[in-house]
């Protein structure tokens, strides 16, 4: 599994893990974390992504994650916040090119990505286009979770 996300959730998730039974446990040396924020700045060129550095970036970080994932005789699961981020920091347009992005690499390489949108951020957004836009962009949206507010770091 590949997680891509905020230094506040990577750590909600290794601490669940933790308290994990013995068997989630054993799986950790699947599971490759990375900054949400450091690896956007990889392939982000003017506010907008770069293919060329995305599919550079986080295609060798798909492509290990795969190796692991293959070794352990499991398929692939990418989890990212990236385009959330960059929704919430106001570049919509950019989050709809990367979701853009996502799907070229689905398309390109075998595994199952989740985004992870908080519901706060399309709740307060005011063009219904852009939302309609990037759900177009998911095989499926759930909107169940419950209200999310960022915290300290985040906003």
């Amino acid at each position: 599994m590949l997680i891509v996300a905020t230094e506040e959730h990577r750590a909600h998730l290794a601490a669940a893990l933790q308290e994990s039974g013995p068997e989630v446990q054993n799986c950790m040396d699947c599971l490759e974390m990375f900054d949400a924020r450091e690896t956007l700045a990889k392939f982000m060129i003017d506010g907008h992504p770069s293919d060329k550095r995305f599919s550079q970036s986080v295609g060798n970080l798909i492509a290990d994650a795969r190796k692991k994932a293959k070794n352990a005789h499991r398929g692939l699961t990418v989890f990212g916040e990236m385009v959330a981020l960059l929704w919430q920091d106001g570049n919509k347009v950019a989050a709809l090119e990367l979701e853009r992005m996502w799907n070229d690499a689905l398309q390109e390489r075998s595994f199952h990505l989740h985004c992870a949108y908080p519901r706060w951020i399309v709740e307060q957004n005011q063009d219904l286009s852009m939302v309609n836009a990037i759900c177009n962009e998911h095989s499926s949206v759930l909107g169940h979770a419950p209200r999310l507010r960022p915290s300290a770091g985040l906003a």
